[in-house]
């Protein structure tokens, strides 16, 4: 029976112990690599990888918050300015609109037989206080002569005063006609603005969100819904909050990116804080019921560099940067 050369055998566990000890050397650095995906920053106190560039943290995330997109002055509700009948609704949902477009239409003839009358009691104010003015010059010139002959004693005194008491009746007429044509004019004017509320126009151009009413509906002032939702042309923003804990890390100017919520892997979008609020205030964004009165935050609002493909109400992830 051969026995084996005790040389061999050493050199065969020295061999073996070496191929273990590079095999653990390449599985650490692939663990490596794959805990810090290229461009992610490294947690703070951690080493990079080896290769890894040190630029990578130059962009240190100094605030996290959540927002919601919005627009920039919010959405505009367009309320019934009036009461009555609707008759004809000119759009739908997701039309694009100009400034001065007609919206809603409204029954108009209450308001046309309203304006019909102030009109005609505004022209009659206007005759009789044209009227009244026509005799003013006929009185002036007789009191004025009645007075130069009174003067020279050649008419009775009394009768020069008559004539200056009665212009100044015909006077005082005049200026109570006048005033009174003016009141008409006023209540005309009051009723032309009342047809005009009855034709509902777009106040700034944009795109219409929601309609709320329709042809047959009867509305009025102060009802819970408006009736058309419109989305100005102006730029999207983000608001955000902030817990209070993290307030005095950002200011206006820092940059930030905003990432949606539902899509982790989407690109982030590049943004500026634009202004932060001066006072601390419950949450707006949860829509839950849980109670929340403990957690304060301060409302951020960032504007983006480019305009974003995003809708509003879309729930972001905002991360601050220094």
């Amino acid at each position: 029976m051969s026995r084996s050369n005790p040389r061999w055998s050493v050199a065969a566990v020295c061999c073996g112990a070496l191929l273990l000890a590079a095999l653990s050397g390449c599985s650490d650095g692939a663990s490596a690599s794959a805990a810090t995906p290229p461009g992610a920053t490294a947690p703070s106190g951690a080493a990079l990888p080896s290769g890894s560039s040190a630029a990578a943290s130059s962009a240190q995330v100094v605030a996290i918050a959540r927002g919601k997109v919005d627009i920039d002055g919010g959405l505009l509700d367009i309320p019934a300015m009036t009461e009555g009948q609707v008759v004809q609704v000119a759009v739908k949902p997701g039309d694009p609109i100009k400034r001065g477009q007609v919206l809603v239409q409204l029954s108009t003839e209450p308001a046309q037989l309203d304006l019909g009358l102030a009109d005609a009691e505004w022209r009659r104010a206007t005759a009789l206080a044209q009227a009244e003015a026509a005799r003013v010059p006929a009185a002036r010139d007789l009191a004025r002569r009645l007075a130069a002959a009174a003067a020279m004693g050649a008419t009775d005194r009394q009768r020069a005063d008559d004539a200056a008491t009665a212009l100044q009746q015909i006077e005082t007429a005049v200026t109570l006609a006048r005033a009174d044509a003016d009141i008409h004019k006023q209540k005309r004017a009051h009723a032309a603005y009342a047809l005009a509320q009855r034709t509902i126009h777009a106040p700034q151009s944009g795109r219409v969100a929601a309609v709320n009413t329709q042809a047959g509906a009867w509305v009025r002032v102060g009802q819970p819904s408006p009736l058309l939702v419109i989305v100005p042309d102006r730029p999207l923003i983000v608001r955000a909050e902030l817990n209070e804990s993290y307030a005095a890390r950002v200011r206006p100017g820092m940059r930030a990116d905003v990432t949606l919520e539902s899509n982790g892997r989407q690109q982030a979008l590049p943004a500026r804080l634009a202004r932060i609020a001066q006072t601390y205030g419950a949450s707006q964004l949860y829509d839950d019921t849980q109670p929340r009165a403990a957690v304060r935050v301060v409302e951020c609002v960032l504007e983006f560099d480019q305009p974003p493909a995003l809708r509003i109400g879309q729930t972001v992830r905002v991360n601050f940067h220094e």
